[in-house]
């Protein structure tokens, strides 16, 4: 015959059981979760690497553009003094 103390350890051992197997249950919710929100973090990274990527293209093109514009004023200046020292016009004179 089984006493009234061994059924309540039996009791007891079952409910720690199923605690356990709902604690674990929960945790492994917790880790879907958590494994479903990195991976969404994962695909934003993935998106704003892109932008900033094509961000950086962008202003090197926008760099090279402003440097070859300030080449070619420099160049137009050299040009325009080069030209009135040749015909000996001063800056300083108005024209006739």
């Amino acid at each position: 015959m089984v006493s009234i103390q061994e059924l309540r350890l039996k009791v007891i051992r079952e409910e720690g059981k199923q605690e356990k197997s709902e604690e674990i249950l929960q945790l492994e919710e917790t880790v879907q979760t958590l494994k479903e929100q990195n991976e969404k973090e994962r695909l934003a990274l993935v998106e704003l690497e892109g932008v900033l990527s094509k961000q950086k293209q962008r202003i090197e093109k926008q760099r090279r553009w402003a440097e070859t514009q300030s080449s070619y004023r420099l160049c137009l200046e050299r040009m325009i003094r080069d030209t009135m020292h040749q015909y000996g016009f001063s800056p300083y004179c108005h024209w006739p």
